[in-house]
């Protein structure tokens, strides 16, 4: 029998926005589960603004319809608003035979691009809690 690691993972959408703007909040939503931070805050690092959405684990290998928005302090108009579906694709940190089994997508943004598929920047994605807690 192979020993199993004990490295968490959890279900989730994540958005990394690439270039954030001081004074900017990023809100990510899939389905009603929403997600924010901005520049300094909560999820704010080296590469830029890290968002993530937990979804249950149950939700398994399929498509999730995330909504991205930023908007400017003390405005109630986003100065982007924008709508992507995100494949989830199983992640098993501890290998194949071994749980946790979770499910992850992810998107970058940034201001000339918009919301594209990605990996995180950093291209570890454990710094970035693709794999373990989010950050």
């Amino acid at each position: 029998m192979r020993a199993c690691k004990d490295i968490g993972a959890e279900s989730g959408v994540w958005v990394q926005v690439t270039d954030p703007e001081p004074g900017v909040v990023y809100r990510v939503c899939a389905g009603h589960v929403c997600g924010e931070g901005k520049e300094g805050g909560r999820g704010s690092g080296p590469h830029g603004v890290f968002l993530w959405v937990h979804l249950p684990d149950s939700v398994g290998a399929t498509q999730a319809s995330v909504r991205f928005t930023a908007t400017p302090d003390g405005s109630t108009r986003p100065t982007a608003d924008e709508r992507a579906t995100v494949t989830l694709k199983k992640v098993q940190p501890n290998g194949p035979h071994c749980p946790p089994a979770a499910y992850q997508g992810g998107l970058t943004y940034s201001r000339d691009k918009g919301l594209a598929t990605g990996t995180p920047s950093n291209g570890a994605g454990a710094g970035w809690g693709l794999v373990g807690q989010p950050g």
